[in-house]
């Protein structure tokens, strides 16, 4: 049974909200612990957790843009406490952070092109499964009413005409319905759940 197009994906793609509200708590703690803990221990490297996050999330953007966040509030701390961190400390400070958000924010986005592909194929499938129904279901039919019309059996001729738009009228429902998927899927991500896809005139 296929389970639910908002039921698929890692959390923080389903709840972007949240996983903000997790990335600015995360900035939030780590600040204060920066600001409250005193020496020139690398605590700013716990910047990495919300970067991780934010770039997971959001792609390349979010993850360079916390990446700089992160930097600029280890510098800040070093301004107003007055500590001295030298050429090598801040290598090993900024190199990770701004890697972290560059890297993992790219595969992230790669990954969700890759699943927007996906989702396009998927659709795609569906609707070559469409076509070879409808072909089956109405048109084949239409040609044998035809047919039987020009024998000059009109009576069952009519009743079959009858049973083919009805038949059309439920398949026109399924895809309408089905397009509506469609189009929650792509509202909602395409990490979704592909499964609703897989017949929609079933």
């Amino acid at each position: 049974m296929a389970t639910s197009a908002g039921a698929a994906g890692p959390w923080f793609r389903r709840r972007p909200g949240t996983a903000a509200a997790v990335v600015v708590a995360l900035f939030a703690a780590i600040t204060a612990a920066r600001f409250m803990i005193e020496g020139d221990d690398p605590l700013g490297l716990l910047f990495s957790l919300p970067i991780a996050l934010a770039a997971l999330a959001y792609g390349q953007r979010a993850g360079l843009a916390t990446a700089a966040l992160g930097i600029a509030i280890v510098e800040l701390w070093s301004l107003l406490e007055d500590v001295s961190i030298g050429a090598a400390g801040w290598m090993a400070r900024i190199v990770p952070l701004a890697l972290l958000g560059l890297l993992l924010g790219r595969a992230a986005d790669q990954q969700q092109e890759a699943e927007a592909v996906r989702v396009r194929l998927a659709v795609a499938e569906a609707h070559r499964r469409d076509a070879a129904e409808i072909n089956d279901l109405i048109v084949q039919r239409l040609a044998a009413a035809r047919w039987t019309i020009e024998a000059g059996n009109v009576e069952p001729a009519l009743a079959e005409l009858e049973e083919v738009i009805g038949v059309a009228q439920r398949l026109v429902a399924e895809l309408l319905a089905a397009e509506e998927m469609a189009d929650r899927m792509r509202t909602r991500g395409p990490s979704s759940d592909l499964g609703d896809l897989g017949d929609p005139l079933r």
